[in-house]
C-alpha cells in the first residue's frame, strides 16, 4: 500500500479515505488521525500547505508538538499546483 487514494481529496475530511490499491480504509498514522479529530476538511490551500511540510502542518493544526506523520517527501515550494490538479479531478457534485 503506497498511500491513500487522492481522488476526491479536496473536500474530504482529513484522515479519511481508502487505500489507493485496495479500496479498503487506509491505515492513517497517529498524526493524521489526530488531524481528523479536529474536523479539518482539505481545501486546495490546506493541502498545498500540508505537502510543504506535513509534520509541521499536523503539529500546528493539532497543537501537538510531538505529532508525527508517515509522509516522507515534501514539496519545499508548496503544493499549489498539485492541489489544483487534485481539485480538478474531484468527483462531480450531486
Amino acid at each position: 500500500i503506497l498511500g491513500p487514494d487522492l481522488y476526491g481529496v479536496i473536500g474530504r475530511k482529513a484522515g479519511t479515505g481508502t487505500a489507493s490499491n485496495t479500496g479498503k480504509p487506509y491505515n492513517y498514522d497517529a498524526g493524521l488521525k489526530a488531524l481528523e479529530k479536529t474536523g479539518l476538511v482539505w481545501t486546495q490551500a490546506l493541502l498545498a500547505e500540508y505537502v510543504k511540510n506535513p509534520t509541521a502542518f499536523v503539529r500546528k493544526k493539532t497543537g501537538d508538538s510531538s505529532a508525527r506523520v508517515k509522509m516522507t517527501f515534501m514539496l519545499s515550494h508548496g503544493g499549489a499546483d498539485v492541489a489544483a490538479y487534485l481539485a480538478s479531478l474531484a468527483p462531480a457534485a450531486n
